[in-house]
């Protein structure tokens, strides 16, 4: 019995389908950033880090995946001749044919030294060709190069010892390369120490050039891909006065989890002891004024956290959320909320035109809530404006089988329209 160590991929071409699904992903990035309104920002800008880490991933997610099943050895006996297949390390069929249904095996050989800088790579093909009596091919594929599969002359040797068992046997050598036994243990001896970036180097040369432009292209992305992976995940220097800031502000934020709103705005206060130029204090100040229904205060807060709302909060920059926006739809949102609670109209009408002229958020409320002030301003023309505008929006919702509204919010927009209709005649 003879045992033949094969090692020959006989993989499916996995690269058009990884440059295919790299495509997609792409795609689905460029339309998730720029395209889909319906998210919003703050949802998006959750998602970068999550995209971006997916893409990076992608190409060993690949080289998990991807190993095709492959020839891994022969056994050889007087009666019978197993094919045994893997993929992987793992054994996956067995394939048993009868030595007397064999009607050829053949073996073409491509053997070439090519020297290349200082060193020697052994390139080689080998096309095993089985030929049964009942007219089927089996045929496997071995390229080998030294530094990444064992020798292949092992393996012409070992063939050429089981030769006499096998019917019909044939070896066709081709190439550059004399065959003889001193040059296995010469090339087992430089392939385990042939550099790596020699050896991609040589490769890289060896391709064509469309080949060529799609390996630098994907390079490309993946480098990008990778300094934005970094970028993300680098945390933003905090100086001494910002991280007591940022203390105090998350045990204040802790308390307004726990609707202790008063003691937060002590805690808050506290914070802005140590910084009053960022806005993050402001908005939350103003919420929990809101919820203890002092919309005065609320208001000052909001109009005072709206003077800062151009640089980043220090909470952006503790929470590394590099692509996040500012507080601005935060606090004109709050500010508006409880212009409508005190009757500050004017106030309320300015924040929700802010909203919606920057919301990236199709399913806002801010066109029903300015609405509302424009009908208690008695100006119902506006308003009606604002309410049909906002129906709209409810009846793609519903359509469209989101979460955010119902039918009874439908209803009760109908009644508002009705209202404004009935004061406009």
């Amino acid at each position: 019995m003879a045992r033949i160590k094969v090692q020959s991929q006989i993989s499916t071409p996995v690269f058009i389908l990884y440059c295919i699904i790299s495509i997609v992903i792409i795609g689905i990035v460029v339309k998730f950033i720029f395209f889909d309104s319906a998210l919003s920002y703050h949802t998006k800008s959750n998602g970068y880090e999550l995209i971006f880490l997916l893409l990076f991933f992608v190409p060993l997610f690949f080289r998990s995946t991807g190993k095709q099943e492959y020839v891994s050895e022969l056994v050889i006996t007087n009666n019978e001749l197993d094919i045994i297949y893997k993929r992987k390390n793992t054994l996956v069929n067995t394939k048993r044919i009868p030595i007397d249904s064999i009607e050829s095996f053949n073996v073409s050989v491509d053997l070439n030294n090519v020297r290349y800088s200082i060193t020697t790579i052994l390139s080689t093909r080998i096309i095993t060709e089985i030929q049964l009596k009942n007219k089927d091919t089996i045929t496997f594929d071995n390229t080998y190069e030294t530094k990444f599969f064992g020798c292949p002359y092992q393996y012409i040797l070992d063939i050429i010892k089981a030769s006499a068992l096998l019917p019909n046997f044939s070896l066709n050598l081709t190439g550059n390369s004399e065959f003889d036994k001193e040059n296995i243990q010469y090339f087992r001896r430089f392939g385990k120490t042939f550099p790596f970036m020699l050896a991609a180097k040589y490769r890289f040369k060896l391709m064509p050039k469309s080949a060529k432009t799609v390996v630098v292209f994907f390079a490309i992305i993946y480098l990008f891909i990778f300094c934005m992976f970094l970028y993300i995940n680098v945390p933003s220097p905090l100086s001494k006065q910002e991280k007591q800031y940022f203390k105090i502000y998350s045990a204040a934020m802790d308390l307004k989890r726990n609707k202790n709103y008063s003691l937060a705005i002590q805690k808050l206060n506290e914070a802005q002891s140590i910084i009053n130029t960022s806005s993050d204090s402001y908005l939350q100040k103003a919420y929990c004024y809101k919820y203890l229904k002092q919309y005065n205060s609320c208001i000052a807060e909001a109009k005072e956290g709206l003077k800062y709302a151009d640089k980043k909060s220090i909470y952006y920059k503790a929470k590394n959320f590099k692509f996040s926006g500012d507080d601005k739809i935060a606090l004109n949102t709050v500010l508006g909320d409880c212009g409508l609670k005190s009757k500050n109209y004017n106030d309320s009408i300015y924040a929700f035109t802010y909203v919606i002229n920057n919301v990236k958020y199709i399913y806002t409320d801010a066109y029903f809530k300015r609405g509302r002030a424009y009908y208690y301003l008695g100006q119902y023309n506006l308003a009606l404006s604002d309410f049909i505008m906002h129906k709209s929006i409810i009846e793609q919702c519903l359509q469209s089988d989101c979460s955010r509204y119902k039918a009874k919010n439908l209803n009760n927009i109908n009644k508002w329209i009705a209202a404004s209709q009935r004061n406009m005649k």
